[in-house]
């Protein structure tokens, strides 16, 4: 079908009006559909149409305050900390950490129990045990996204530390 306005190009923009029931219909190619002021505002209609469909997400989606992004910067250096502490559980992958705890990779530590350790020995190992548990649990926190409890286990964690 040719363009009812210059009967040159194809017509490839339909635009039919109802006011108060008088019924018009246009057959127009895009050239004239803009010249003639009918296709104003389509490119901004298609580039929003999913805003449109989805527009009681607009304000979710908007940026959070600059104060909202000091919020996970504690969270982000214990990420560092133990990534520093536990490199076989952050760079080797799940393979490496997986193996070790198998026991592919043998424990120089000192055995509880064991005559030729002394108490002292006995006290640091268990405290270091300790930690590395409250470690690992904190990282589950985190990536379960349970910010609250990691934030618990973190305080917990410096508490300890600066026991000895």
């Amino acid at each position: 079908m040719k363009c009812e306005h210059c009967g040159k190009n194809e017509a490839t923009f339909y635009y039919k009006s109802n006011i108060n029931g008088n019924v018009t219909e246009h057959h127009l190619c895009s050239d004239c559909a803009r010249e003639l002021g009918y296709a104003d505002g389509m490119e901004k209609s298609f580039s929003s149409f999913g805003r449109g469909l989805f527009g009681g997400f607009d304000d979710f989606f908007t940026p959070m305050p600059a104060l909202a992004g000091h919020f996970f910067e504690p969270f982000e250096e214990m990420n560092r900390s133990f990534a520093r502490m536990f490199p076989a559980l952050t760079s080797g992958g799940a393979e490496t950490a997986s193996a070790e705890s198998a026991g592919a990779a043998q424990s120089t530590a000192p055995v509880p129990g064991n005559d030729l350790v002394s108490d002292a020995e006995h006290r640091q190992l268990d405290h270091e045990r300790r930690l590395n548990a409250l470690r690992a649990e904190l990282q589950q926190a985190i990536a379960a996204e349970n910010f609250e409890h990691a934030a618990q286990l973190r305080d917990q964690i410096h508490g300890m530390e600066k026991e000895g």
